[in-house]
C-alpha cells in the first residue's frame, strides 16, 4: 500500500505525457487562443457601444456591469465546455482503448494496482483541467475588466467549482471506458455533458414558469450529474456579493441555473467522485485483460 500514491502519480504523469506526445496541448493552445481573441474582440465591441443605449433609469456603469457579467457567463460556459473535452480526451483511452492497443497490460503486470490506474487518470485530467480553467478564466476576467466590465465576485471559487466539475467528468469518462472503446467513450461522455447543460436550462425554465415538477425533476438530473451542479456553483460564484441588475444578469441568461458553491455541495460532489472512482476500480478488477 505504501507504493499506491507513487503509482497514482506515475499513471498521472504518463497520461499527461501522452497529451504532450500526441500534440493535444498544441491543439488546445491554438483553439483556446482563438477563443480568447474572439471573446476579447466581442467584449470590447459590446461594452464599448453601451453608452449609446444608456437611459436615465439604467446608467452606463450599471449597464456595463450587467453586460460584463453576461459576458463572464459566456466565458465560464465556454471554459467548462473546453476543459471537459480535454478531460474526456485524457480519460477515454483509460481501459478498453489502451487494452485494445496492448498498452494497458504491461502497466498492470508491473504490478500497479488497478485502483491506481483509475485514480491516476482522474488525477491527470483534474490537474490538466484545473490549470486550464485557471488560465482561461483569469484571461477572460482581465479581458472583461479591460473592456469596461466588472470582475467576477469570487474568481478563486469560480475556478474551484470548474475544476471539481472537470474531475467528475473525468471520473465518468474512466468509468465509461471500462465498458466501451475510445471513440464510444468519448461520444458517451460528451453527450452526457450536453445532457447536463440541457437539464440545467430546463430547471431554469421550470423556475421561471413556476412549474414545480419540471424544476424538481431537472434539478434531480443535475444533482446526479455532479459536474453540472458544480458548474452551476461556479456560475453562482460569478455574482457572489454583487447586487442590482449586475447580480441578476446571469440568472436571466441562457447558461443554466445558478446555485451556491456551499459546503454541502462540495461534500456531495466529493462523495460522488469517490463513488465513481470506486465503481470504475471495481469494474476494472473484473475485466480479464
Amino acid at each position: 500500500m505504501t507504493s499506491w500514491p507513487r503509482d497514482v502519480w506515475l499513471v498521472a504523469l504518463l497520461a499527461l505525457s501522452e497529451l504532450r506526445h500526441r500534440r493535444s496541448l498544441l491543439v488546445v493552445s491554438v483553439i483556446t487562443a482563438g477563443f480568447l481573441a474572439l471573446y476579447g474582440w466581442g467584449a470590447f465591441e459590446i461594452l464599448g457601444d453601451l453608452d449609446q443605449g444608456a437611459t436615465a433609469d439604467l446608467p452606463p456603469e450599471e449597464t456595463a456591469r450587467g453586460a460584463g457579467f453576461i459576458l463572464m457567463g459566456i466565458g465560464v460556459f465556454a471554459t467548462f465546455s473546453l476543459a471537459s473535452v480535454l478531460a474526456v480526451f485524457t480519460t477515454m483511452n483509460t481501459v478498453k482503448g489502451e487494452a485494445e492497443q496492448g498498452l494497458l497490460q504491461p502497466l498492470l503486470v508491473r504490478p500497479v494496482d488497478r485502483s491506481a490506474v483509475v485514480s491516476g487518470r482522474v488525477l491527470a485530467a483534474t490537474v490538466a483541467g484545473g490549470i486550464y480553467c485557471a488560465i482561461v478564466i483569469t484571461a477572460v476576467s482581465v479581458l472583461t475588466s479591460s473592456a469596461g466590465g466588472s470582475p467576477p465576485g469570487n474568481l478563486p471559487q469560480v475556478v474551484l467549482g470548474l475544476t471539481g466539475a472537470v474531475a467528475i467528468v473525468a471520473a465518468f469518462g474512466v468509468l465509461v471506458s471500462t465498458f466501451l472503446g475510445s471513440a464510444a467513450t468519448g461520444l458517451a461522455a460528451t453527450m452526457l455533458i450536453s445532457v447536463g447543460f440541457f437539464a440545467s436550462l430546463v430547471r431554469q425554465i421550470g423556475e421561471a414558469t413556476d412549474s414545480a415538477s419540471v424544476e424538481t425533476w431537472a434539478g434531480r438530473v443535475t444533482d446526479v450529474l455532479g459536474f453540472n451542479a458544480l458548474y452551476e456553483g461556479a456560475l453562482g460564484s460569478l455574482t457572489d456579493g454583487v447586487t442590482g441588475i449586475a447580480g441578476l444578469a446571469l440568472q436571466l441568461g441562457p447558461f443554466g441555473q445558478q446555485r451556491d458553491l456551499s459546503t454541502a455541495l462540495t461534500v456531495t460532489s466529493l462523495a460522488e467522485l469517490a463513488i465513481l472512482i470506486a465503481l470504475a476500480t471495481w469494474r476494472l478488477r473484473r475485466l480479464d485483460l
